[in-house]
């Protein structure tokens, strides 16, 4: 303890001198242009001297680096789901299983939906032996759209999306690049999943609630490696591999609160063609774990129900995103379309399930976003997800449930037991008033087969009372500051 008191005070007298010295040479070196020359030549020297004795000590730090840039942004709003929750009975589930948690809480409220703080040493377009590295955290409700290997650590066993001290690390990874051809980057970590039209960062998307393929036929991070290697000006692909536990490394750790120790792996893929206007591309991607999703059990309840995310099996998804803005337009129109299909099948993978079914989907959006003015635009989704239901028996030593028998059904979607049919129509106004904020009103209406109400707190998925087709409606209030 004496010692490091003696090194506090040593430390503490060095940075008086050196601001005294700074101070002093500023007032009394400026008698002649000469002198000052010889003075700062000396200045800078006793300056380093000084910096030197101070770093041996222990406390001198380098405060920022060249090339890293600090970014993100800050997201509230007001949602009104023209729905209560089920005999006004509070719930640990959104009311709507389709919908991502945040944007389907009965009733209405303010949210935090998001504090995003971005760290990145990007690589630049130098094709040399250059490194990076990318940190990304999230903060808010949306932070629940992807925490199943921090819920059981934090206690906090479902969720719900409501929790607006969520935390989650939605990427850290090393970036490199290897100066072959025209340069092959590599990514090592966690990283956003390399699908889809959405993204996480709602001021990113065209509208301020996730659209239904990316809630149910996407996932959000992954753990493992990719390289994208950039043919020409047109032509781009990626390739990699990742723990095959969607959201989590080495799988499902949130399951009661059990590691697999089972190898499972995605095979990570997709091929990016850009028109020479620059004004259209189109990105098809293919995701396949081959031995499962290596997830013991069933999980708690919540935002995660019985799916491909959540347990062990089989499954593929592919998926073909294409936007354009066309000429004609002044660049005032942006059109853009989605689809997905995919399959899963319990059956195999590194696990055996008790409940042997296969399950396919399949989705479609499309959008449309006008910019009237510099400051008002108009953008519009419409999307659809089918979910196909399959029956099973009940294994050995399952009791029976009255109405259901021996036999029960089930659905890929989380929070449905049976076949799924979902469709959802979204108009988003923007106004760009103020820099780097924007400030949303938009509108949502849900419609389809047991929209809500059909399970929807029920892990296992088995058919409840009250189910409804809808239809669902939501208004939302929305601003975002970027930096």
């Amino acid at each position: 303890m004496r010692r490091f008191i003696d090194s506090f005070f040593v430390c503490f007298a060095l940075c008086i001198a050196l601001v005294a010295w700074e101070e002093g040479s500023r007032v009394f070196g400026e008698d002649s242009s000469s002198s000052a020359t010889s003075s700062d030549s000396k200045e800078t020297k006793k300056v380093e001297e000084l910096k030197k004795m101070i770093e041996d000590q222990g406390i001198y730090v380098e405060t920022s680096q060249k090339g890293i840039v600090l970014s993100g942004y800050v997201d509230a709003s007001y949602t009104y789901n023209f729905l209560r929750a089920d005999s006004d009975v509070p719930s640990t589930s959104a009311i709507i299983p389709t919908r991502e948690p945040p944007d389907s809480i009965p009733g209405g409220g303010f949210n935090l939906n998001a504090v995003k703080l971005a760290l990145e040493k990007p690589l630049g377009d130098k094709n040399d032996w250059v490194a990076g590295f990318r940190v990304d955290l999230l903060f808010g409700q949306d932070a629940s759209i992807s925490e199943p290997d921090f819920l059981q650590s934090k206690g906090v066993p479902f969720g719900s999306g409501v929790d607006t001290s969520g935390l989650l690390v939605e990427q850290g990874y090393v970036q490199f690049r290897v100066p072959v051809g025209n340069g092959l980057d590599f990514k090592v970590g966690k990283f956003a999943a390399p699908i889809g039209y959405e993204v996480i960062e709602r001021p990113a998307n065209m509208n301020f609630t996730y659209g239904n393929i990316f809630t149910n036929l996407l996932p959000t991070t992954l753990v493992g490696l990719q390289s994208t290697y950039k043919f020409s000006d047109q032509w781009s692909a990626m390739l990699g591999i990742a723990d095959s536990g969607f959201n989590s490394s080495r799988g499902g750790i949130n399951f009661n609160n059990m590691i697999d120790n089972n190898d499972a792996y995605l095979l990570l893929s997709s091929v990016t063609w850009t028109a020479p206007g620059k004004n259209a591309n189109i990105i098809g991607t293919v995701f396949y774990g081959f031995n499962g999703a290596n997830n013991p059990g069933f999980p708690a309840g919540g935002t995660f129900g019985r799916t491909l995310f959540t347990e062990n099996g089989q499954f593929l998804i592919g998926d073909l995103v294409a936007s354009w803005t066309p000429k004609f337009a002044n660049d005032k129109l942006l059109l853009a379309a989605e689809f997905n299909e995919g399959f899963f099948d319990p059956s195999v993978g590194a696990n055996g399930s008790p409940f042997q079914i296969p399950s396919d989907w399949r989705g479609a959006s499309i959008w449309a976003k006008y910019q009237f003015t510099k400051v008002v635009s108009l953008a519009m989704r419409g999307d659809w997800v089918e979910s196909a239901g399959s029956s099973f028996p009940f294994p050995p030593g399952f009791a029976s449930f009255p109405g259901i028998g021996d036999v029960a059904t089930s659905s890929f979607f989380a929070g449905h037991s049976d076949r799924t049919d979902i469709w959802s129509y979204t108009a988003t106004l923007r106004f760009d008033l103020w820099q780097n904020m924007m400030l949303r009103l938009e509108y949502r209406l849900d419609w389809g087969r047991d929209l809500y109400g059909n399970a929807a707190q029920f892990p296992l998925g088995f058919p409840q009372t009250g189910a409804s087709h809808g239809p669902a409606h939501l208004a939302a209030f929305d601003v975002a500051y970027s930096f």
